[in-house]
């Protein structure tokens, strides 16, 4: 309770750091670097409900509700983990928008596969398109993921860039997403 938000977050993130995914830890190391830029110094220890609804507001004004969300998970890991014995007081944050999913119609992936054919993206959208996949998963399939016999893919991992952007494989992003697809014949 001693530490810092700051030295906080570098102590929670090397303690699990082979518990998370790497995405994550690329995550918390931004939060670091560039969030809760008013608390960064402040002793956990001397947070109040007051001091963090009021770190949470200024991550409102220039950040989505989603990223803001997230950064307040931050907070709330560490402070589980190094404040167990603090009961964290209701904090307000920004409502989640609810995103605007638009799907394909005929015409538009008509014109989309006429627009792809024979490129190195090709067979990645059409990954993508028909099977649902993450660009992740996508980027982490290898020949022996395919079996041309049974006409199957399986996903198994996944492919994210780490803190040093540089790009490590990991399990996929939840245990369902673990899973054998059938290949459309084309």
């Amino acid at each position: 309770a001693n530490m810092t938000v700051e030295e906080a977050i570098e102590a929670y993130s090397k303690l699990k750091n082979n518990l998370l995914s790497p995405s994550t830890i690329r995550f918390l190391d931004n939060v670091k670097r560039n969030h809760l830029q008013g608390i960064k110094t402040t002793k956990l220890n001397k947070l109040t409900k007051n001091i963090i609804q009021e770190a949470i507001n200024k991550e409102a004004k220039d950040n989505s509700p989603k990223t803001v969300k997230n950064v307040y998970g931050v907070l709330t890991a560490i402070l589980g983990q190094y404040r167990p014995d603090w009961v964290l007081p209701e904090i307000t944050l920004p409502q989640l928008k609810k995103p605007e999913v638009k799907a394909l119609n005929r015409q538009q992936i008509a014109k989309l596969l006429r627009g792809i054919e024979g490129d190195v993206i090709e067979v990645p959208i059409l990954l993508a398109l028909w099977l649902g996949l993450r660009r992740s998963e996508i980027l982490a399939l290898e020949w022996n993921d395919i079996d041309f016999e049974k006409g199957t893919i399986r996903i198994n991992k996944a492919l994210v860039p780490n803190k040093n952007h540089k790009m490590v494989a990991k399990t996929t992003k939840t245990t369902d997403s673990t899973r054998t697809l059938r290949l459309p014949p084309y």
